[in-house]
């Protein structure tokens, strides 16, 4: 017996038939479902009863991404807690709702995913976001303003996230972890306090948080005068540093340390 579906021969009344009876199908027929859903399908499956919930769990990524090209077109579709919510695709309401400090959790997943770099941005600046798994994936983001949007972001607490930010190709990235106060690794402070770019060196100088003693004496030598002038205004200096910028050779940096 052929069990293929074509997209005509799933209509409304149908769907909804099937979608009672979703227990019993197999899940090869699902997916066949999930990949010629029209509207009306996606309709009923946000509509599903708490038996069907089981079966949508068990639908992947990609099934969700099949059941979408069915869609309306306005919505997106994510999976919560045993079920399916949408979500607008206006690109604007996207990128607030990333914004949103209340953001749920299944819907920073959804857009950890998103194919709008500006949402992933959005979201990677976050305060809320707080998961481990997400802060992971945005920061392996093949884009660098949204792995910088992560490097600035003050929830960023873990340090195998600062260390691998710290080590990243972008000076952008390593200069918006160098200005971040949660940035509390003695040992990523030196680090970065030796960056060859001036810019990110002037970032870490700034920061209030920089409290290794270590690089806060190599900036005070640091070649770029720049450098220099922006750690006489940090507020974390120890006696030691202070000393030897009251001795600088550029009377700015002098005048800025009292």
């Amino acid at each position: 017996m052929d069990n293929s579906i074509s997209r005509s021969s799933v209509s409304a009344p149908v769907a909804n038939r099937r979608v009672s009876a979703s227990v019993e199908l197999p899940s090869e027929i699902w997916r066949e479902i999930a990949a010629v859903a029209s509207a009306d399908l996606v309709l009923a499956l946000r509509q599903v009863s708490r038996d069907m919930r089981s079966v949508v769990d068990s639908l992947d990524q990609a099934d969700l991404n099949r059941i979408n090209q069915g869609a309306d077109s306005t919505v997106d579709l994510y999976q919560f807690d045993g079920g399916v919510r949408s979500v607008t695709r206006d690109p604007e309401t996207q990128r607030a709702m990333a914004s949103d400090e209340n953001i749920s959790p299944a819907l920073q997943e959804f857009f950890v995913h998103s194919i709008d770099t500006h949402v992933r941005r959005h979201l990677a600046r976050n305060p809320s976001l707080t998961s481990d798994a997400r802060q992971e994936a945005l920061a392996k983001d093949q884009d660098a303003f949204v792995r910088g949007a992560l490097a600035g972001n003050p929830s960023l607490t873990s340090d195998a996230r600062q260390e691998r930010l710290a080590q990243d190709q972008d000076a952008g990235v390593r200069s918006r972890l160098a200005l971040n106060r949660s940035l509390t690794s003695e040992a990523r402070q030196e680090r970065l306090a030796q960056d060859q770019y001036a810019f990110v060196r002037s970032c870490l100088a700034l920061n209030p948080s920089l409290t290794s003693e270590a690089g806060q004496e190599r900036l005070a030598r640091d070649q770029d005068t720049e450098v220099r002038e922006d750690l006489a205004l940090n507020p974390s200096l120890t006696s030691a540093v202070k000393q030897i910028l009251a001795q600088d050779q550029d009377e700015y940096v002098r005048r800025l340390l009292r």
